[in-house]
């Protein structure tokens, strides 16, 4: 999270700009929380900074984004299928 090329809303409290280097369709969810553990709704849309970054901004509906906000990043595993030789020896057919 870098604040400083991020769009202006970022920068005053009303929400929180994230850039994901080619990683977002990983990202299942994102979730914010006041200090008081609370849900902090936020609608996320995607947003173009002055250098021309792309973002996803979660502009929140209520609450202050501050030093107190915690985030939540629910993400896809990552999956493999790998094939592993094998083959069976000694065992009777009946």
């Amino acid at each position: 999270y870098d604040p400083a090329p991020a769009p202006a809303g970022a920068r005053d409290g009303r929400g929180l700009a994230l850039r994901f280097d080619g990683a977002r369709k990983q990202v299942r969810n994102v979730e914010l929380y006041d200090a008081w553990l609370k849900p902090m709704y936020a609608h996320e849309r995607p947003v173009t900074a002055e250098n021309g970054q792309e973002y996803s901004y979660f502009g929140v509906m209520a609450g202050e984004v501050n030093a107190d906000t915690q985030m939540l990043l629910t993400v896809y595993p990552t999956v493999e299928d790998q094939r592993i030789p094998f083959e069976f020896t000694d065992l009777e057919l009946q």
